[in-house]
């Protein structure tokens, strides 16, 4: 037990419980800001949002086309801190570039659908504002936790949170829909208080650096985070394939709860990232780290499975409503899905990050949709939601325990 205390210090010494609080606080105000937009504006106005904001989320990933990724990897492996901003200097214009890039395309995709929905032009022109202001916000949170300061990016992430939420308030409540895409368009700008002078100043790197290999990892990482972001709509897509739009509430209501536990692992990775990074090849600390990480997620992981079985029908009720009990057995078996998770795929496709396995990360990301196609195929014709549910428990187990073994692989090699 000696070592887990100490692992426990060391995660409240890197300020982890700023950092929890921090990302808690950011899970908090989302809900609430749903919560009372749909109240606000009329469901017609919601649905051409909610079309546009479904796009943002397969672009986000591709911020700054993998420079946000390379500075996060290499700048925490820098130990002076004139090299890490340097790099940072660098990797800031060139991502800007590649920024630029990533909107034009968004809108190009959205301006797609202007050709079946009315009224979308501003909802676009104020998405693509947010969609910059994401790189800004992304890169100055980097910015300092590559320096080990978790304690400032809790507080850029909390000061953007709930100053974008009261921001968001305000306006949606005196100009409507209109108001709510502009509070979206501004909140990551807020963060531009933390933005460092020496952001603007010409980048003169000192140390070498071999950039073809940098960028090739940092967009494989792109490329990886897109492809776990397009599982869960991979998902729903297969549903409404095979089911009705009434079957696809239900099962992103019963899966919703869920699926957010899966922040929990999240925190202590994030937290950690640098020193991890720090400690790529130190085969005793990447054993230490795993076995600890296990002590803290094993039990979780337990009660959560108890919790989702015999209190199913009480937390649907309370969070949601009677209508979605039926939903009870799909919410346990998601449960189940996010439990393999944290034991597996979180940790693991985390650490192929830490130890520059990105062409890994991508291929078992890859390897995961693939496998999600198939028993989605098989098992929601046969068994409909609960076969959803069970695909995607599988999917998580197959890509997890692929994962485990690359990396134990890794470890082998190390001495």
């Amino acid at each position: 037990m000696k070592d887990f205390y100490k692992f426990i210090k060391q995660f409240l010494q890197n300020n982890g419980l700023n950092v929890f609080i921090s990302i808690f606080l950011s899970k908090f105000t989302m809900l609430i800001n749903t919560i009372f937009i749909v109240k606000m504006i009329n469901q017609a106005e919601f649905g051409r949002i909610t079309l546009i904001a479904s796009v943002l989320s397969f672009f986000t990933p591709w911020n700054g086309i993998g420079s946000l990724q390379m500075f996060m990897k290499y700048g925490s492996e820098l130990e002076n801190e004139v090299d890490k901003n340097q790099l940072g200097q660098h990797l800031f214009w060139k991502g800007l570039v590649n920024q630029l890039i990533v909107s034009v395309l968004f809108v190009c995709v959205c301006l797609i659908y202007t050709i079946k929905f009315d009224h979308l032009f501003w909802i676009i022109f104020f998405f693509t504002i947010r969609l910059f202001g994401y790189y800004f916000l992304s890169h100055i949170i980097i910015d300092f936790r590559i320096k080990g300061n978790n304690k400032k990016f809790a507080e850029i992430n909390n000061i953007t949170n709930i100053v974008g939420l009261i921001i968001t308030f305000a306006l949606t409540y005196f100009y409507g829909a209109l108001g709510y895409v502009i509070s979206l368009a501004i909140g990551p700008f807020i963060s531009f208080i933390y933005l460092k002078s020496y952001h603007f100043q010409q980048s003169i790197l000192e140390k070498k650096y071999d950039f073809k290999a940098m960028w090739n990892y940092g967009r494989l990482e792109s490329f990886a985070y897109f492809a776990s972001e397009l599982l869960f709509a991979i998902d729903i897509a297969m549903i409404a394939y095979f089911m009705t739009e009434n079957d696809i509430a239900l099962y992103k209501v019963a899966i919703l709860l869920p699926l957010n536990l899966i922040f929990l692992p999240t925190i202590l990775i994030q937290t950690d990232f640098p020193k991890l990074v720090q400690h790529a090849k130190d085969k005793n600390y990447l054993k230490f780290y795993i076995k600890n990480y296990y002590r803290i997620f094993i039990p979780i992981g337990i009660i959560i499975l108890f919790g989702s079985f015999f209190l199913k029908d009480f937390i649907l009720q309370l969070f949601f409503s009677k209508a979605y009990i039926k939903g009870d057995f799909i919410f346990f078996i998601s449960s189940c899905a996010v439990v393999l998770a944290l034991w597996f795929r979180v940790l693991y496709l985390n650490l192929f990050s830490v130890i520059g396995y990105a062409k890994w990360n991508s291929i078992i990301s890859v390897l995961s949709i693939v496998v999600l196609v198939i028993s989605d195929m098989v098992l929601i014709p046969k068994y409909q939601l609960e076969g959803a549910a069970i695909s995607l428990a599988f999917t998580y187990l197959f890509s997890g325990f692929f994962a485990m073994l690359v990396f134990f692989n890794y470890l082998k090699k190390l001495t």
